[in-house]
């Protein structure tokens, strides 16, 4: 199976067939993690919200459609006293029943989101994510040494040449200096999903990716918004940490006993039975 298509939601993605790299990122703890079921409702963060609706108005024109709602506490019934008055209470609490479908946005992350967005109104930026362009669409693939269906969803792809991409991935961030967005990269394992959309794009389009790339953009005046490539060593690297998980998780499926194993699965110890390593740290306080 091969299928790219623009036509799927971002609820209907997630919620659909296929193993993402965000679910893949759960087996690097240990594939027993893999196959914790997540909550069906689970609660967004206002962080989440930012994320989702910069992308949007970057890649719409800048305006904020109709799933998300524009939240403005001064609106209140009576603005000079809090939300302890019993009408204002009320009014808040109807508002967000009346809204409850949409995501919610507050007017003083508007006022920052327009911020960002007139960051990222440089011809650099905007040369990237205009003209020939996929925005948000979701590929699906057969891996071929696990036999797992994966899918993918880069923010944008566009068109170089003939039968060349380059990918460009938005991420929202408080800093976006390189020394805070390499320490994100790894602790947030952005090099699984990276390397996951290369390998999408490629087998489901049948293009080359030319180049990775990220944009940063800072949540916070001055919102500085900072393009990064990532080396095609490092999307090499990561590749064969998502195909390695892609194993883990076919084997587990045939044999359970890997999932029982816990984080002894690959020690080599049949028992299951790990020595503890103490830190060096810890003697070495001992000793001060």
């Amino acid at each position: 199976m091969k299928k790219f298509t623009t036509d799927i939601s971002i609820d209907d993605y997630h919620s659909g067939e296929g193993i993402s790299a965000s679910q893949l990122k759960k087996a690097v703890k240990s594939t027993a993690h893999f196959f914790v079921e997540e909550p069906k409702e689970k609660e967004q963060k206002s962080c989440f919200n930012m994320g989702h609706a910069f992308e949007d108005m970057l890649l719409e024109g800048g305006e904020l459609d109709d799933k998300y709602w524009i939240f403005d506490p001064e609106k209140r019934p009576h603005p000079e006293t809090t939300f302890n008055n019993k009408e204002n209470k009320n009014w808040k609490i109807e508002q967000f029943e009346k809204n409850k479908d949409k995501i919610v946005i507050t007017e003083k992350e508007l006022i920052d989101l327009k911020g960002m967005l007139k960051s990222c109104q440089n011809e650099r930026i905007q040369a990237a994510i205009k003209g020939d362009i996929i925005k948000q669409g979701s590929g699906y693939w057969i891996d071929k040494e696990s036999g797992l269906l994966l899918k993918t969803r880069p923010d944008v792809i566009k068109k170089r040449a003939e039968y060349s991409v380059f990918i460009l991935e938005v991420k929202t961030a408080e800093d976006s200096s390189p020394e805070t967005f390499a320490k994100s990269f790894a602790k947030f394992l952005y090099g699984i999903q990276c390397a996951t959309q290369v390998d999408g794009v490629e087998k489901t389009l049948g293009v080359k990716v030319a180049y990775y790339y990220y944009l940063v953009v800072e949540k916070k005046a001055p919102y500085n918004a900072q393009i990064y490539t990532v080396n095609p060593v490092d999307i090499d690297t990561h590749r064969a940490i998502y195909k390695k998980l892609c194993m883990n998780i076919k084997e587990a499926k045939e044999s359970p006993e890997r999932i029982e194993m816990g984080y002894a699965e690959d020690c080599g110890n049949k028992s299951g039975v790990l020595e503890l390593e103490i830190p060096t740290w810890y003697y070495n306080n001992l000793n001060k």
